[in-house]
């Protein structure tokens, strides 16, 4: 009987702990000053529902210093390209394995040499473009398998969020290979199928860890926050945080996949404002994927509705 009582009092003791650690995971960084000031965002318009700019099934989207739009379109396996004020430029790429053919692009990046970076998910690549649509040539790493994200650091260090390895690639530009992460649910630099990837202006690396519903970021290979995870609710966090886009203010966009919407966090994590809600109407979403910003404008991939919106971003209430 004395050595059930022990028993029942570590086992209440751990519970307690646990749920100590989980509030602060969850509600500690809406007790912090923000870093920051809350972003206003309003819907603009949308882009590729119909003519040669069509979109199917977007995911992936990127943004030129020129102000071109690069979305990368799943199901026909190109990437579709848009002026600044939304008219339809160029598409390239198509269905294959060869130099130039795509097998259902995912996230894509703009890297500091000025070329695209596409993760292929089917032919476990990257594929490197210029920004006209030349074919420049593949990334392969052993170990890549499903890549999900791509992003480029200032150096030329090239991060890839690799989706069933459950950790991320780091390709340095002298050949090596490196990971950062390790498969697991519930601790820092623990992943369960990641999809996108983003290098802040700080030099960190900002992780999509979709299926634990969190972000994470890393720092030199350790990650050092954890943000929007509710323990696996999927209530109070991320229902399947696909993608994320970081400003110039260190300002983090995450793709809420599930709930339909964009969750927006200060530099440490601090809850700063969401916007958007499931739907199919204009500024509403069904199942956005990616986030990519650049000055006022933010865009963000509408998986299910098969189309690119627009939203403009403004300081302040």
């Amino acid at each position: 009987m004395r050595a059930g009582k022990i028993i029942a009092r570590v086992v209440a003791a751990i519970v307690a702990i646990v749920l100590v650690v989980g509030v602060l995971l969850i509600w500690g960084p809406s007790f912090r000053s923000a870093t920051a000031p809350a972003p206003r965002a309003s819907f603009v318009r949308a882009l590729g529902e119909s003519g040669p700019g069509k979109l199917a099934h977007p995911i992936g989207v990127a943004v030129s210093d020129a102000g071109d739009i690069f979305v990368s379109s799943s199901d026909d396996h190109r990437i579709v390209v848009f002026h600044s004020d939304g008219s339809f430029a160029r598409a390239f790429g198509r269905e294959g394995n060869g130099p130039g053919e795509l097998e259902r692009p995912m996230h894509i990046s703009i890297g500091p040499d000025g070329l695209l970076y596409a993760a292929e998910y089917l032919n476990d690549r990257i594929s490197v473009f210029k920004l006209d649509g030349t074919f420049v040539r593949h990334l392969n790493a052993q170990g890549l398998d499903a890549p999900g994200g791509v992003a480029v650091d200032k150096s030329g260090v090239v991060y890839v969020a690799n989706f069933y390895g459950h950790d991320i690639l780091v390709l340095s530009i002298d050949g090596k290979l490196a990971r950062w992460g390790r498969p697991g649910r519930l601790w820092y630099g623990e992943l369960h199928y990641p999809t996108d990837v983003s290098v802040a202006p700080d030099g960190s690396l900002w992780v999509a860890d979709a299926y634990n519903n969190r972000l994470q970021r890393f720092v030199n290979g350790h990650s050092t926050n954890i943000v929007g995870w509710d323990l696996g609710l999927r209530v109070f966090g991320f229902r399947v945080a696909t993608g994320l886009g970081v400003d110039a203010l260190r300002r983090i966009y995450g793709a809420d996949f599930g709930h339909g919407k964009v969750r927006v966090f200060d530099a440490q994590g601090t809850p700063l404002e969401s916007f958007g809600r499931a739907g199919n109407g204009p500024g509403e979403f069904d199942r956005p994927e990616a986030v990519a910003v650049q000055g006022s404008h933010l865009y963000v991939t509408d998986f299910g509705n098969h189309r690119l919106q627009e939203w403009r971003i403004e300081e302040g209430r």
